[in-house]
């Protein structure tokens, strides 16, 4: 049976204003949050991303934030990610227009006199980054010292960014009596130490997802010589339907797209896609973990193993070695074909 935002005790005319966009029941942590929220209680909810937390705050915020002064925002929602901050604002702010209250999201690598002007203004919910958020309030542009709302989102991703810190030094700063929500998918080791340090006798509520991925995986670890490498990430994605590999720089995400082996170079097996990517995590309170991906086919069958045969090394700074039978184009030819260098090769 499914529950309607009436029963929740959400206001008629943000009830309407989700109707309007196709929304009519609550989820799972919206359901479980939403009426303790709106008691005033402390709420601790485990729900992986996804699942609808940012109305679960967000509705409740809508209905209860009082206005605020300038600068002097009465309802603070600390994220870890630009990213989030800008999805979290877009969600809400149609409904807050109806209810006249105001968000503007803050975060670093946005023009800082931008979100200034804005503080300025008024603004009743801000939700932000801690890192800019702690250098607008050095500054004395952004005041904590009216906020009766505090919202963690994605806590256990703030832990592993190493962002918890600035966090709690934000809380420590919040003046007198609020009311604190943390939403995280997982609520054990430094997340569990922010529940009982930030928060008084919380409701808690999780949300039953299925069981750990881990479980669902088989993990291998393959020692291979350093210029076998390219061979047998060969020979695992020609062997898969799908493959992702990541890369430590870009210059090897380049090399493995571009150059596969040369026994990836011939075969009537049908394409198999590729996916390389490089993955690069930033500690700035603006930046997130990004993945560029980028797609290539490999459409040949892995040779088996060549029988054994004197190494050959290129000359070039490629310093490919392999044996004659793969290296060269034939048993008189001496050319290395490893990412079409055209170099010599000798023994």
């Amino acid at each position: 049976m499914t529950t309607t935002f009436e029963q929740l005790g959400v206001a008629e005319d943000l009830c309407h204003a989700l109707s309007e966009r196709g929304i009519t029941s609550a989820f799972p942590i919206q359901e479980m949050t939403i009426p303790d929220i709106l008691a005033g209680r402390d709420v601790c909810g485990k729900a992986k991303t996804g699942s609808g937390k940012t109305l679960a705050f967000g509705l409740p915020m809508l209905q209860i934030l009082p206005k605020a002064k300038p600068g002097r925002p009465t309802g603070i929602a600390l994220v870890p990610t630009r990213e989030l901050a800008t999805q979290v604002r877009d969600e809400l702010l149609p409904l807050a227009h109806l209810r006249g209250v105001r968000i503007t999201a803050i975060y670093g690598g946005d023009p800082i006199e931008k979100q200034i002007k804005a503080l300025k203004d008024g603004v009743d919910l801000v939700v932000c980054t801690p890192g800019r958020a702690i250098d607008l309030i050095e500054r004395g542009d952004l005041s904590v010292a009216d906020v009766e709302k505090v919202i963690i989102d994605e806590a256990d991703r703030m832990a592993d960014m190493g962002f918890l810190p600035p966090v709690e030094w934000i809380l420590r700063n919040v003046e007198g009596d609020h009311q604190t929500l943390l939403f995280s998918a997982t609520l054990d080791g430094a997340v569990d130490v922010l529940v009982s340090r930030y928060q008084t006798d919380p409701a808690r509520h999780e949300v039953a997802s299925p069981g750990a991925t881990v479980e669902q995986m088989t993990h291998r670890f393959l020692t291979v010589h350093e210029m076998d490498k390219a061979k047998v990430a060969a020979a695992i994605v020609n062997n898969s339907d799908r493959a992702m590999i990541f890369t430590a720089t870009k210059h090897a995400r380049r090399r493995c797209r571009t150059s596969p082996p040369a026994s990836c170079r011939s075969s009537s097996r049908p394409t198999s896609r590729l996916v390389a990517s490089t993955s690069t995590t930033s500690m700035s309170s603006s930046t997130t973990t990004r993945r560029r991906t980028t797609r290539t086919t490999c459409t040949a069958r892995v040779a088996p193993p060549a029988p054994a045969s004197p190494a050959w090394s290129c000359r070039s700074r490629c310093g490919t070695r392999s044996s004659r039978s793969s290296a060269c184009r034939s048993a008189s030819d001496s050319t290395c074909r490893w990412s079409r260098c055209s170099r010599t090769i000798r023994a």
